[in-house]
């Protein structure tokens, strides 16, 4: 918590969101979708591999050419250059 108070301090567009208790990933999503502004949502988790700096841009602009509502990334392993949305 304190990494993100940093950040907040030079970002005030940073907000925190905290139960008091665990509530699940699903739930927390939820919650979290009904505070959002912006007209797509990224998740990604801990385990997920970040595929490159520009992987956000890429799936923005999947989405908005293809309209789709969904941008799923698969699994590097799965693709020979290791990067396919």
């Amino acid at each position: 918590m304190e990494v993100i108070e940093k950040f907040q301090k030079d970002a005030p567009r940073i907000v925190l969101y905290k139960h008091e208790k665990n509530m699940g990933l699903v739930t927390t999503r939820a919650y979290l979708g009904q505070y959002a502004k912006g007209k797509y949502l990224m998740w990604l988790d801990p385990d997920d591999a970040y595929y490159s700096p520009d992987s956000a841009k890429m799936a923005y602009e999947k989405a908005e050419i293809s309209g789709a509502d969904i941008i799923h990334f698969k699994n590097l392993s799965d693709e020979p250059n290791g990067i396919r949305i």
